[in-house]
């Protein structure tokens, strides 16, 4: 009798959760005359009702019947996460039980979110599914697209990260500027992200769409979608960017007072350091971080022997011989790390003199090369600032 309908496995599903699952019509009709609506409206002890087993396996027929028997209560039942069974269609690529669900359910059910605010949108998105964000469009709107999550990621930052190219123009298109405006809850934009991957065909596309305004948005830190394209020596990104954002964009500071080349020259991106060189010169070369490090002493920490002579030849003496707050000078951090031709490339620039700068504590750059061990580099020192030097 219904008694036994009404049983539970430990997790709480009951029979008419296995039916629905594997799409079983008649098995739930007939569970229906047996045990009545109450038994297919129970869900599980994670909250998942039968309409999310429908839907996660697409079963069009299953999700009918489903709702002829509770209706809109029972599609708008949602798991303890907040998923509703339209987040299982979406996810899982179903595209005609989507269809089903808003056409049935309509916009209130879309406009539901995940607890970490996950759209259907995002869903879609991520999966780069066209047919499922037109259908969400339709009948959700600008509104349900222009959702974001805890964490202020919009379903288009989604299609980006996801390498989703055409997706991203899906969504330009339904969204608009103020969707591509987007940011995360770190400030950063859809152009940020491009930036950092070298994407220029995306960059040109959020440009169309949102302006030179869109390129020159900061994220909360202050840095540029050109301080992201410099960090990972993307150097097109850095030639549209420019193109489009002007020299302005390239010279940006972050709060820290980090430039474009100090990220360029910290990761030895020798060509991407050029062209910043080109539209900055020397007036970009010689800002430092509020620290005091400049992005000579980021070269010569790396040993970044390309960018370091780019810098020199930039910047000449008066760079070379700017310290740290701490005292520490470009020769410092060359010699702390062994890097021995870098050190020869500063004496020649600096000569003796930047040899012989001490910090605050009277630390010598040949303390930290016999500190370390490096050998060369204290050949390097002894050649360079004699005994005077050694003492």
């Amino acid at each position: 009798g219904k008694e036994l309908l009404m049983m539970r496995m430990v997790d709480g599903t009951t029979c008419a959760h296995s039916a629905a699952f594997g799409g079983h019509v008649e098995a739930l009709r007939m569970l229906y005359e047996a045990g009545g609506k109450e038994l297919l409206m129970m869900v599980m002890h994670d909250g998942r009702s039968c309409a999310h087993f429908a839907a996660v396996i697409g079963h069009l027929e299953a999700l009918r019947m489903l709702y002829e028997v509770g209706g809109k209560e029972l599609l708008m039942k949602v798991k303890k996460d907040g998923s509703s069974c339209a987040h299982f269609a979406v996810r899982h690529g179903h595209v005609e039980a989507l269809r089903m669900l808003c056409e049935v359910a309509g916009k209130g059910l879309l406009m539901m979110v995940e607890d970490d605010g996950s759209s259907c949108a995002h869903f879609a998105a991520m999966n780069g599914d066209l047919q499922a964000l037109h259908i969400l469009f339709e009948f959700g709107g600008k509104d349900h697209l222009l959702l974001v999550t805890q964490d202020g990621l919009s379903c288009a930052h989604l299609a980006l990260f996801k390498g989703h190219v055409e997706a991203l123009h899906t969504l330009s298109e339904m969204g608009g500027k103020e969707l591509m405006m987007k940011v995360t809850k770190d400030g950063l934009s859809c152009a940020h992200f491009a930036a950092k991957e070298g994407n220029v065909d995306v960059l040109r596309m959020l440009h169309d769409v949102g302006g030179r305004a869109l390129l020159m948005m900061v994220a909360h830190n202050g840095m540029s979608c050109a301080h992201y394209a410099a960090l990972e020596g993307q150097v097109e990104a850095l030639r549209v960017l420019l193109e489009v954002g002007g020299k302005e964009l390239l010279m940006m500071v972050a709060q820290d007072g980090q430039s474009c080349a100090h990220l360029a020259a910290e990761g030895g991106h020798g060509e991407a350091l050029q062209i910043l060189l080109e539209v900055g010169g020397k007036e970009l070369v010689m800002v430092t971080r509020g620290d005091g490090v400049s992005c000579a002493h980021l070269a010569a920490h790396g040993g970044h022997g390309e960018a370091l002579q780019m810098l020199c030849d930039a910047g000449g003496k008066e760079l070379l011989m700017m310290v740290k707050k701490d005292g520490m000078s470009c020769a410092h951090l060359a010699a702390a790390k062994g890097h021995a031709e870098a050190l020869q490339m500063l004496y020649q620039v600096g000569g003796e003199e930047l040899l012989m700068i001490v910090t605050e504590n009277s630390v010598s750059c040949a303390h930290l090369a016999a500190q370390g061990g490096h050998v060369e580099a204290l050949r390097v020192l002894c050649e360079g600032g004699g005994k005077e030097l050694l003492m």
